[in-house]
């Protein structure tokens, strides 16, 4: 947490912020790394350059601008909000702000710094995003991928599902939720899933990830929207957090067990 929904989000309210005009008036670090070193030199390069565009790849945030690129991948509590610049206030586990020239700050909160920072001046040649496979909307996400992908492992379909060379953006909450949707037990083995099973969880993956979207993602824990309101997915979890509370199909107990150290719910009824 925050997925891919809730990475999406967040691009959609930043990106309301910008125009054609819009500018980074400075960055303001407040530590030099989070989970990695942050290049501050080559990313303050980018102040007074024109915000092109905000886009995602995965989980990756990527401002894209006149002068390159800065990469902000969330990490496990990351967040951005949206602040006014002359009403800022600096928060406990605040890191980044990047001020622009139309009077707003974008704020980067992250308690347990896992997020990244990054710079790239052509992103064909980033390393992070040549590695990732493809994403969940694309024609290259296809049973001929998944097949190809699982025909030589052993893995549970959880794990492998959340494999970003798999599919991207795939996390825990919604590996459990998908898989419920389409009646699969989460240790079944991914090379085992029948091309009716593997066309069934590219089209759940698809729908549950766009209704998450739309729904603004799921407010677990420290998640909201960046401009402060909360997702509402949550609402509409089947099983995720809610081990020993009845599955609204059969009525059986949700169960959770852990796979590959995290954990995963699933219903004994409906995932034979």
């Amino acid at each position: 947490m925050p997925e891919l929904p809730e990475v999406e989000v967040i691009r959609q309210d930043l990106s309301q912020e910008i125009d054609k005009n819009s500018a980074i008036k400075k960055f303001i670090f407040y530590r030099k790394d989070i989970r990695e070193p942050i290049p501050i030199k080559k990313i303050t390069t980018l102040e007074g350059a024109t915000i092109k565009a905000i886009s995602r790849r995965a989980k990756y945030l990527i401002f894209e601008t006149s002068k390159g690129y800065l990469i902000s991948h969330l990490g496990m509590s990351g967040n951005w909000r949206i602040v006014d610049s002359l009403k800022l206030k600096n928060v406990k586990h605040d890191h980044v702000e990047i001020h622009l020239n139309n009077g707003k700050c974008f704020v980067y909160n992250d308690p347990r710094r896992f997020g990244i920072f990054g710079f790239s001046e052509n992103l064909e040649k980033n390393k992070k995003l040549k590695e990732l496979g493809p994403e969940p909307w694309s024609s290259e996400f296809s049973t001929s991928h998944l097949r190809e992908m699982f025909k030589k492992t052993n893995r549970s379909i959880k794990v492998a599902v959340m494999d970003p060379k798999v599919v991207v953006g795939v996390g825990n909450i919604y590996a459990s939720e998908i898989l419920f949707a389409i009646g699969i037990k989460p240790t079944k083995k991914s090379q085992r899933l029948t091309l009716d099973e593997l066309e069934k969880l590219i089209q759940m993956i698809r729908q549950i990830l766009t209704e998450a979207i739309q729904r603004g993602g799921s407010s677990i824990k420290t998640f909201q929207k960046a401009n402060g309101q909360s997702g509402s997915f949550q609402n509409s979890h089947k099983v995720y957090g809610r081990m020993g509370d009845a599955c609204f199909v059969c009525h059986e107990k949700i169960r959770k067990i852990v796979i590959a150290g995290r954990s995963s719910f699933w219903c004994p009824g409906c995932q034979r």
